[in-house]
């Protein structure tokens, strides 16, 4: 935008080096935000570094979801006769965009509380960025946050993200290099004590890898992307161990691939889980799961 609204000032040799190698990065395929060295989510700007994942717009819409939930604090549960889910279409306001309800009680429906969590305690599985993490920190200060990662240079990039927000929000989210939350199952103190359980693991199916973006394949962390066979091999695992981790009730919210809903709400209803929920994203594909740990 500078070069446009001050035309007339030729450009340094300083300026003229650093544009050219950003046009050759960009001709290469490097996606622009790597370049940049930061992407914006939400109400952030955050520092990305190749090849830690780049935050998508997407994953933006799993944040709201999940502050849905810190602010109206969980569910109640209500029977009332007649079908399930035309009765979640008129009492679940909030999940305009949710496109299927199930629950293990075939005419019970979740009406959300009015009140809110004191200070909601949320784990944040693969957090990469820290993009989730932190923007839950920034909106919903009260929050107490363990970020997880099996990726050294994902979680010092998200502790170098954390230092973009005051003082006082950084110091309540704690950082942990783990697989998943395998850590946690071992201590007695973080056992049924999570409010929610969030995370946007990997989830390509893998014979759809090679299908994607070269900005994607070529320079993001394959790793992070790829889900298995059928995309839900780290789900699966995950929901097996926030079985453990969250307090009767707690929610786990979760980003994953359009043609993998279905599939997952199984696993879900399959295990300690009811009040499962499939949300659309602004391109009105499947693209999130919520459900309620009843064990």
């Amino acid at each position: 935008m500078e070069l446009y609204l001050d035309y007339e000032r030729p450009l340094s040799v300083n300026e003229r080096a650093t544009l050219r190698e950003a046009i050759k990065r960009r001709d290469a395929h490097e996606p622009l935000q790597y370049i940049m060295g930061y992407a914006p989510f939400r109400h952030l700007e955050l520092i990305v570094r190749s090849p830690v994942l780049i935050p998508r717009p997407e994953t933006e819409m799993l944040v709201e979801l999940v502050l849905d939930e810190l602010v109206c604090g969980g569910a109640t549960k209500a029977f009332f006769s007649g079908d399930a889910q035309e009765n979640a279409a008129s009492f679940r306001t909030s999940d305009a965009n949710a496109v299927s309800f199930r629950t293990s009680d075939a005419n019970a429906v979740y009406l959300e509380k009015t009140t809110s969590f004191d200070k909601p305690k949320v784990l944040d599985v693969g957090t990469g960025t820290g993009c989730i993490a932190l923007s839950l920190l920034h909106e919903h200060p009260c929050c107490l946050i363990v970020a997880t990662d099996n990726d050294a240079c994902a979680l010092e990039l998200a502790k170098d993200n954390a230092q973009l927000l005051e003082k006082t929000q950084s110091n309540r989210v704690t950082f942990l290099l783990d697989d998943l939350a395998t850590s946690l199952l071992t201590s007695p103190q973080d056992q049924k004590s999570f409010d929610v359980v969030v995370s946007n693991p990997p989830y390509i199916p893998s014979d759809l890898i090679d299908t994607l973006p070269c900005e994607v394949r070529y320079f993001e962390n394959k790793q992070a992307l790829d889900g298995g066979v059928d995309g839900l091999r780290v789900f699966e695992l995950l929901s097996k161990q926030a079985t453990r981790l969250l307090k009767p009730g707690g929610l786990l919210a979760c980003e994953l691939h359009e043609q993998c809903l279905d599939s997952a709400a199984n696993i879900l209803s399959a295990m300690a889980y009811n009040d499962i929920v499939i949300h659309n994203d602004l391109t009105e594909r499947q693209r999130f799961i919520t459900a309620r740990n009843c064990s």
